[in-house]
């Protein structure tokens, strides 16, 4: 970001392969300019991770967005995403999971759909998602790190619409924040 030198922070950085881009496309977030934070997803691109166009901004929805996260649904990509509008306290009506849709036309500013409303309970970040398939259907978990109450949790969904907590499901590490997950 060394073309915007009023940049404060860089945060939560993820990789994805944009198809439309036919390169591999590096998202995080990042407040630029003077005042309070107020981060945007910016990204860059690179076919080798040695050379990387430009920083551009990647996606605004006119407030304070972190932890982008982008999963590929073969037609689309997926951007789940903090809303970082509210404060950091129980009772909140922001601080927690958004998602929307954009088209895999490798556009450095995709347009997206935003989907309404909150997938996840106040006071989460750090989104992670994958999928398993399991007797023919795709079942999607989302990772999340409770960061106010110290918990890593999980969500899952059928559609991508609708999330169910099930955090007491599933085990997870202490202390683990903001994670990824790999297949073998």
């Amino acid at each position: 970001m060394e073309q915007l030198p009023q940049t404060q922070n860089t945060w939560a950085p993820e990789v994805f392969y944009d198809e439309g881009a036919e390169a591999y496309r590096v998202i995080w977030s990042s407040t630029v300019g003077e005042g309070p934070r107020n981060h945007r997803i910016w990204s860059v691109t690179t076919t080798d991770f040695e050379k990387f166009s430009e920083a551009s901004l990647f996606f605004d929805p006119g407030y304070n967005v972190i932890d982008a996260c982008v999963a590929d649904l073969g037609e689309s990509y997926l951007m789940l995403f903090k809303d970082e509008r509210g404060v950091n306290e129980p009772g909140t009506d922001f601080k927690a999971i958004r998602s929307c849709l954009f088209a895999k036309d490798g556009s450095d500013r995709p347009d997206v759909q935003d989907a309404p409303g909150l997938l996840t309970a106040p006071l989460t970040e750090g989104p992670t998602l994958y999928a398993i398939e399991r007797d023919g259907a795709t079942e999607w978990m989302m990772l999340v790190d409770g960061f106010q109450d110290h918990y890593y949790g999980a969500y899952r969904s059928y559609d991508l619409k609708t999330w169910q907590n099930v955090s007491e499901e599933v085990s997870l590490p202490k202390g683990v924040r903001h994670g990824a997950v790999f297949t073998r």
